[in-house]
């Protein structure tokens, strides 16, 4: 009895050890971001992009690289999930997916166990303006995409409209939850010389559009930018179209206007309102190297075609995976020194996008946005020239009239 008692014992230490061994095969990562709740179309595309990333990587320092996944559906679960992740699991370095105030809540808790966040896509500018130690963004905040919309607008609007900027007439509408996203398109047109600026806002629940819309029509802008979100967004546009009214430029600021969900309008109602946007799938595939091949790899693994949120995810957990091997270890204090030191230049990574970090975090060389245009129900890029798929169609026109 006590023969066998002591083969079972060292039968279940010598698989634990195996397991132990197996364990130390592996480097482990961990990625959080909303696979469940209202944010999960954008969580999983980034799940999906990262996951991908990490296939083709296979290994990092000579072994297989395991990803270890969160669900954060909001910001409880977010310091939940990162909570665990750093302790439990251990994990030194996670990727940050989807959500701007979910990625404010979970780096709270990187910051108090001084273990790494590798954002991948959020844009808020709250998040490299706080003093974070352990925080590092790969995609463009929205400040960056303001300036470049600005940019587009300098350029094009003109001579659409054959206007001087001094004399042209803007609207800025947002719910009150798109602030973030507005303000700094206001301050950048302002600073840009356009100084006939009206700011719209209203509540985020608003489900009748006509009066705000009789506002916006009185006021003759030649250009629109509203800045909203999928269910009001929707339906401010919907209203759009049964009042017939569309001003000579409309530009959505991201957003729904950027998401497959509004060519549920059909083409009478997308068509025509351009979006500015990152880098995204949709560009010119022959500006950044592997972009092609990563949209023919994510349709074929996922069975769809990728958003910009699963292009943001691939491309920067590929580009942090190279200067993690560079770094050689998953320590903490070596990791940062890599990506101080990095300098990747534009136009090498698959979203175009290089990689150099300041001192808050940021990548600086994601500063290139483009500007989309919805074309008989899809989305095309169309400017800058060197990133267009299609040709800039403006000014519009009366949806009654197309």
């Amino acid at each position: 009895m006590r023969k066998v008692l002591v083969v079972a014992m060292a039968g279940l230490l010598l698989a634990a050890f195996s397991g132990t061994a197996l364990a130390a095969e592996k480097v482990r990562l961990g990625l959080i971001t909303p696979l469940t709740g209202t944010l999960s179309f954008g969580g999983n595309e980034v799940k999906n992009g990262v996951s991908l990333a990490i296939e083709e990587k296979k290994t990092l320092f000579g072994k297989e690289i395991e990803l270890v996944v969160a669900d954060a559906p909001d910001s409880t679960a977010a310091v939940a999930e990162m909570e665990r992740l750093h302790s439990r699991e251990g994990l030194n370095v996670v990727f940050g997916g989807y959500g701007s105030a979910l990625e404010e809540a979970w780096q709270k808790v990187s910051e108090r166990e001084k273990k790494l966040c590798l954002g991948v896509v959020n844009w808020s500018d709250k998040l490299t303006a706080g003093g974070l130690k352990y925080y590092y963004r790969f995609a463009a905040t929205v400040s960056m995409l303001s300036a470049s919309l600005v940019d587009f607008l300098n350029k094009e609007a003109p001579a659409v409209l054959k206007k001087d900027k001094k004399d042209i007439i803007v609207v800025v509408v947002n719910g009150d939850l798109t602030s973030y996203v507005a303000n700094p398109i206001i301050a950048d047109l302002k600073k840009a010389g356009y100084t006939n600026i009206t700011h719209e806002t209203y509540p985020s629940d608003l489900k009748d559009f006509t009066s705000l819309i009789l506002k916006i029509r009185r006021a003759k802008p030649d250009i629109l930018i509203p800045c909203q979100y999928t269910a009001d967004g929707m339906a401010f546009r919907r209203q759009m179209v049964a009042m017939d009214y569309e001003p000579a430029i409309a530009v959505g600021g991201g957003l729904i206007y950027d998401q497959p969900e509004f060519a549920d309008l059909g083409p009478k109602g997308a068509d025509g309102i351009l979006c500015t946007s990152f880098t995204n799938p949709a560009m010119n595939p022959n500006v950044a190297p592997g972009l092609r091949e990563f949209q023919e790899k994510y349709t074929k693994r996922f069975g769809h075609p990728p958003l910009t949120h699963a292009l943001s995810g691939y491309a920067g957990a590929q580009t942090y995976l190279k200067v993690l091997e560079k770094a050689g270890s998953l320590d903490v204090d070596v990791v940062r020194k890599a990506l101080a030191e990095t300098n990747i230049p534009e136009g090498e990574t698959p979203a175009y996008w290089g990689m150099k970090f300041d001192e808050t975090g940021q990548n600086v060389l994601a500063r290139q946005g483009v500007v989309a245009q919805w074309k008989k129900g899809v989305y095309t890029v169309v400017w800058p020239a060197k990133f267009a798929t299609d040709k800039l169609e403006l000014p519009l026109k009366p949806f009654s009239k197309r």
